[in-house]
């Protein structure tokens, strides 16, 4: 994302191949990151000020705490003015951008990459429910089990009850 006075844009995208495979989660992000450079050669990584990283939980899944300023680095970027992780489970990536969005508008930086990434089924498939409950309120919620699919299902119902909405 890049500001010109005061208009927000996205000039550049990139995404890994979807599936289970063998790319580690440093893979799927420098794959994303050569992406996005691939897709606008006119960006370089010189050119980016900030980096923001949207993951749930890569310490659980990929054993990787910090990974803003490592994401950066396997991106080929070294941010000169922030760099962060957001997190907010399916909304992360919505999140990310909304925060890349509010600081090149409150003039905070100029150029923010974004990268989101998720190692979902390591350390085993097994225990993919296990990391999805990490992501939980471990005293209210993942203590019986309950993953996001369910607590989103559980909020919908209630919003169709209080207000009467329909599916």
């Amino acid at each position: 994302m890049s500001a010109s006075g005061s208009r927000v844009a996205v000039i550049a995208a990139g995404m890994t191949r979807w599936g289970r495979r063998a790319a580690t989660f440093r893979d799927l992000i420098a794959e994303a990151g050569k992406a996005t450079f691939d897709n606008n050669p006119n960006i370089k990584p010189a050119d980016i000020n900030s980096f923001i990283i949207s993951t749930v939980y890569p310490e659980r899944s990929a054993f990787q705490g910090h990974p803003a300023p490592l994401a950066a680095e396997w991106c080929g970027v070294r941010p000169n003015e922030f760099h962060c992780r957001v997190e907010n489970q399916c909304g992360s990536g919505t999140t990310a951008i909304r925060t890349a969005y509010a600081a090149i508008k409150a003039g905070l930086t100029d150029m923010v990459m974004i990268v989101g990434a998720e190692k979902v089924l390591i350390p085993s498939h097994q225990e993919v429910f296990l990391n999805a409950m990490a992501g939980c309120d471990r005293e209210w919620e993942s203590c019986f089990g309950v993953t996001p699919p369910p607590l989103f299902a559980m909020v919908a119902q209630a919003h169709m009850k209080s207000y009467g909405t329909t599916e």
